[in-house]
């Protein structure tokens, strides 16, 4: 899944970063993705975020992982 690394890279470089990973999580869903697939890229890049020191990226990515999962109340995405 490290096609969507540089995809990844420009979004949580945008002015909205998290508004644009959730449209980014949907848009996968949308095009074919299960929700287990979406989560993994989200956490490759997040891991790979840790081991480099990038803790607001990863806190980030984080957020949006929660919200795949369900544990981000308020804000969960519906994901098949």
């Amino acid at each position: 899944m490290n096609m969507f690394r540089s995809d990844l890279k420009q979004i949580l470089n945008s002015e909205e970063p998290t508004e644009s990973l959730r449209e980014f999580a949907i848009k996968l869903n949308t095009n074919g993705f299960n929700k287990q697939e979406i989560y993994n890229v989200f956490y490759n890049y997040y891991s790979e975020l840790q081991e480099k020191g990038n803790d607001v990226e990863a806190d980030i990515l984080g957020d949006i992982m929660d919200m795949i999962t369900g544990w981000y109340s308020g804000r969960n995405l519906d994901l098949i």
